[in-house]
């Protein structure tokens, strides 16, 4: 995905004109996730210190990137012919306001992707420019063909986004384990629930589901979230 700032909101038709690019992919040899960057002219890299963590969750692969660098020059939405780019904007740039974030996923082929980017800004010397949303985890879009975007909140985009570290645990009585719950937006509902109670009980809270081991026997816990769920055995030992 490629974030590209507009300006719209701020009165001005102004964009930057280069934004950080990562490519993402899946290894399905090494059945994993994978990114790469590029550089200019397309030059591919792998040094992405920005890029701080790439897993599958569900359906999707979450991407954090922290501190990406930016390209700051403001380019007009008017093409220079003798250039090949983009009239540069030599206004002031504003100070006041919200920019409007575009989100592009590009292809050469006609694809069938979703995807969701949050928390989006961008600082420009002492200025940082938000996302006008008032959600952040509420951004998200598709693309249905190759070409044709379209972008709409989250509550209204589906994703099967769940995933769990461990699909068994061992637990003494009265003692506990966590397993660790990812999903892709911060503001998810997750609900947990125990197939014997007397057995073991479990808990969620900030990412991580507790089971406590209550009676020595089995229980499966199921977790649940947008639409999926996934379970984990639990044997309770004295």
């Amino acid at each position: 995905p490629r974030v590209q700032f507009w300006f719209g909101d701020l009165g001005v038709n102004a964009f930057l004109m280069r934004e950080t690019t990562v490519v993402i992919g899946y290894d399905f040899v090494n059945d994993c996730p994978y990114f790469k960057g590029l550089k200019d002219n397309d030059v591919e890299t792998d040094e992405l210190p920005f890029v701080k963590n790439v897993q599958s969750i569900g359906d999707m692969i979450k991407v954090e990137i922290v501190d990406a660098p930016v390209d700051s020059t403001f380019r007009k939405n008017e093409w220079d012919d003798a250039k090949g780019e983009f009239k540069v904007w030599d206004d002031p740039i504003p100070t006041t306001g919200d920019a409007t974030p575009l989100f592009q996923i590009g292809s050469d082929y006609s694809v069938v992707a979703k995807y969701a980017i949050t928390n989006a800004s961008i600082k420009i010397g002492d200025k940082v420019y938000k996302t006008d949303y008032n959600k952040s985890d509420s951004i998200a879009g598709y693309y249905d063909e190759h070409g044709d975007f379209f972008e709409k909140k989250a509550t209204a985009f589906n994703t099967t986004a769940l995933s769990v570290a461990k699909a068994s645990v061992s637990v003494k009585q009265k003692k506990s384990a966590t397993v660790k719950v990812t999903t892709m937006f911060g503001d998810d509902k997750v609900k947990v629930s125990s197939s014997s109670s007397k057995v073991a009980k479990a808990t969620y809270k900030s990412g991580k589901v507790t089971i406590k081991g209550l009676k020595k026997g089995k229980a499966t816990i199921s977790v649940k979230a947008n639409g999926k769920t996934k379970k984990i055995t639990v044997t309770v030992k004295k």
